[in-house]
């Protein structure tokens, strides 16, 4: 047996006397079905509650028929980056995937989405710059310094001075 096979018994009068007391006495309402519920969706113009058998008589329930959809291929097109032609849906998304390009969506989207990429290039380095910084000056209070880079002059290459 579990805690809940044997639920506690309710004392019904007590509850409907707490009920009313809290809530005020119940009123019979015509728009309810047998088992004393109803159920309302808001009207679309004018936001009042509209009981769901009434839905229908008011002309608010459109009723989609559900039927399979097929959609066509997409148009072959130039490519403004590489020029060759890219033709169908999946050439298409692996095209925008391939040169990290994304489909127009309107000025305001793009300059949201720009902004993103932005702020996420940042972080980006923001997070390498903080994974980097204290290797960098452990090596430098350690002097754990590389052996410098010789170039095609043959002259050492400097990459980073400190305190020059």
């Amino acid at each position: 047996m579990s805690k809940g096979s044997k639920p506690r018994p309710v004392n019904r009068q007590k509850f409907a006397a707490n009920f009313d007391r809290i809530f005020g006495e119940k009123r019979p309402n015509p728009d309810v079905d047998q088992d004393n519920r109803a159920r309302y969706k808001v009207h679309p113009e004018t936001g009042e509650l509209v009981p769901d058998y009434m839905w229908h008589q008011l002309g608010l329930l459109k009723i989609t028929p559900k039927t399979h959809f097929v959609l066509g291929d997409a148009e072959a097109y130039r490519c403004p980056i590489t020029g060759k032609v890219v033709d169908g849906r999946r050439q298409h998304r692996n095209n925008l995937a391939r040169h990290d390009c994304r489909v127009y969506e309107g000025r305001a989207i793009e300059t949201q989405e720009a902004n993103n990429h932005k702020a996420h290039q940042e972080r980006k380095l923001s997070d390498r710059l903080d994974k980097t910084m204290p290797k960098t000056l452990n090596d430098i209070k350690y002097q754990n310094n590389p052996p410098p880079e010789i170039g095609k002059n043959g002259k050492a290459k400097i990459s980073w001075t400190w305190g020059e």
